[in-house]
C-alpha cells in the first residue's frame, strides 16, 4: 500500500512539475505575443487612420484589417483552449483521478491538436460574418448612396443648364 501511495505521489510530482513548465511557457509566449500585439495594434492604428475617398483602397484595407483580426481570434481561441487542457490536466493530477481506460496525456495531446487545426477556419468565418461582410455591406450602400446624389447633382446641372 505504501509503494503505491508513494508511487503515486512521485506521479504526481512528476505531473506537477510538467504542468510547471508547461505554464511558465505558456507564461512567457503571452508575454511575448502580448509585445506583438502591441506592435500590430500600432501598425493597424496607422493603416486604418489614413484616409481615402477611394472604395478599392477601403475595401483593401478592411480586408487587411479583417484578416489580422481573423488571426488575432485564433490566437485567442487557441490560448483559451490550450488554459482548458491545463486545467483539466490540472484538476485530474489534483484529484488523482487516473483510472483505467481514461486517456492518455498523448491521447489528450493528439485531440488537443486535432482541434487546433480546425480554429484558424472557424476563426475567419466568424471574423468574415461578424465584421467583414457587414463592412463592406455598409461601405457599398455608402458608396451607392454617394453615386445616386451625385447622379442627382449632375441631373440638376443639366436641367439648369437646359432652362
Amino acid at each position: 500500500m505504501e509503494e503505491t501511495n508513494e508511487a503515486l505521489a512521485l506521479q504526481l510530482q512528476e505531473i506537477e512539475a510538467g504542468l510547471g513548465r508547461e505554464f511558465d511557457r505558456l507564461l512567457s509566449s503571452a508575454t511575448e505575443s502580448l509585445r506583438f500585439d502591441d506592435h500590430e495594434l500600432q501598425n493597424l492604428a496607422s493603416l486604418a487612420s489614413l484616409e481615402t475617398d477611394n472604395g478599392k483602397e477601403l475595401e483593401a484595407k478592411v480586408t487587411a484589417l479583417t484578416e489580422k483580426l481573423g488571426e488575432l481570434n485564433r490566437e485567442e481561441i487557441e490560448c483559451r483552449l490550450n488554459r482548458v487542457y491545463l486545467q483539466g490536466l490540472a484538476e485530474k493530477a489534483a484529484k488523482n483521478k487516473y483510472k483505467q481506460g481514461e486517456l492518455g496525456e498523448k491521447e489528450l495531446e493528439q485531440d488537443l491538436k486535432s482541434l487546433h487545426i480546425e480554429i484558424p477556419d472557424v476563426a475567419a468565418m466568424s471574423v468574415v460574418q461578424e465584421f467583414k461582410s457587414p463592412i463592406l455591406q455598409a461601405l457599398t450602400k455608402q458608396q451607392n448612396r454617394r453615386n445616386d446624389q451625385a447622379q442627382h447633382m449632375l441631373e440638376d446641372v443639366c436641367a439648369v443648364d437646359v432652362v
